[in-house]
């Protein structure tokens, strides 16, 4: 029996193709097999694989940024001081504070600076209401990598606006970190646009997330900060142990918190100086902290903070930071000279002489 037509002419075929000729090997249905490129495979899984990372880290860093620029919820009448004890302190008219609080000249533009205005609360619950009893200026010289930080005295003696002549920390309380950025700025002739807010509950956390911070503990520190170390274990329900020694020693998050809100060993003065060398005890860890952590270590402390900056700047910020020397960054405190005085029942400082205090602070900036 003769073979089929078909497949005498596939045999026909397959002969008749020559050395480096293609065959048209086809299957059984008569179509022709593909062939698929591999390079071409991987490409297309890798293109995939990255859009997808695209897609999430864009949905990751909208959220951050809205976690961080949300409006911090300071409007809350839970944050009334007790009458103050003004027995000794010299009183004060309208007039002298008038003549003591009035709004300075700007400053002179620097384009090679970025200002930033540092402000802590001291919220007994997770939130940001309250006072902001830490004040801090922080300017970034983003061409020499240097930074100036001045403190201001929360006790200060200014003008709110629409509130009358208060205490400096009561701007964030009544306004937010506008009305605090406003203040500052028209009593100091300055140009601060940003801010940094924070609770202590995040300083407290972030500390922790850095590994504690290494401080030279005074001996006349020791028993304010341990009662403060009690109260803090109480409301966060941890067991940080007291501090013993008057030496340099590593600080967990409790206890670094607690010697920052130490009020009674020395003055107002002493205690915006313990929040400065806190600050740059976190800035040299930040330092020798590997850059890969850094993401981490801002989305942790989101819940904590928040911010007017560009989430997109945090990054170069912080880079920069973390190369800092102690020899790169100036202190100050505001006032300095001051007095202690009382005005309308209320223990405050002023500034002795406002003219040529806020020109030093002009000169400080921008040296």
């Amino acid at each position: 029996m003769g073979k089929p037509l078909a497949l005498l002419d596939r045999e026909n075929h397959c002969r008749c193709a020559g050395p480096g000729m293609v065959k048209d090997v086809r299957n059984m249905s008569g179509h022709v097999k593909s062939r698929k490129n591999p390079f071409l495979v991987v490409l297309l899984v890798v293109l995939i694989g990255l859009l997808a990372f695209v897609v999430a880290a864009g949905i990751y860093i909208i959220k951050l940024s809205l976690t961080l620029q949300q409006q911090p919820d300071y409007a809350d009448g839970a944050h009334e001081e007790a009458e103050d004890d003004v027995t000794g302190l010299v009183p004060i008219g309208e007039k002298d504070a008038e003549e003591l609080t009035g709004e300075a000249d700007p400053i002179k533009e620097d384009k090679d600076t970025v200002d930033v205005l540092l402000l802590g609360v001291d919220s007994r619950s997770n939130n940001f209401s309250g006072r902001s009893d830490v004040m801090l200026l922080i300017r970034v010289n983003t061409r020499t990598g240097s930074i100036k930080m001045v403190s201001f005295m929360r006790d200060l003696l200014v003008n709110v606006p629409g509130h009358g002549k208060n205490r400096i920390n009561t701007a964030y309380m009544y306004g937010g970190p506008e009305l605090a950025l406003q203040v500052v700025n028209e009593t100091f002739g300055l140009r601060v646009e940003n801010y940094m807010l924070f609770n202590f509950y995040g300083t407290t956390s972030i500390i922790e997330m850095m590994g504690g911070v290494t401080i030279d503990i005074e001996s006349n520190e020791i028993d304010t900060t341990n009662q403060i170390i009690d109260e803090l274990n109480f409301i966060f329900k941890s067991d940080s142990p007291r501090l013993k020694k008057a030496v340099p020693q590593r600080l967990d998050g409790v206890q670094a918190t607690a010697y920052m809100r130490n009020r009674k060993s020395g003055t107002d003065s002493a205690r915006t100086n313990r929040q400065r060398t806190v600050l740059m005890a976190l800035l040299r860890s930040l330092g020798g902290m590997e850059l890969s952590r850094l993401p981490g270590l801002i989305d942790k402390g989101s819940n904590y903070l928040r911010t007017n900056i560009p989430i997109v700047d945090l990054p170069g910020y912080a880079t920069m930071l973390m190369g800092l020397s102690d020899t790169q960054v100036g202190q100050m405190v505001v006032p300095d000279p001051f007095k202690n005085v009382n005005y309308d029942g209320m223990a405050v400082v002023v500034m002795e002489d406002p003219e040529a205090e806020i020109s030093e602070l002009h000169a400080f900036l921008l040296n």
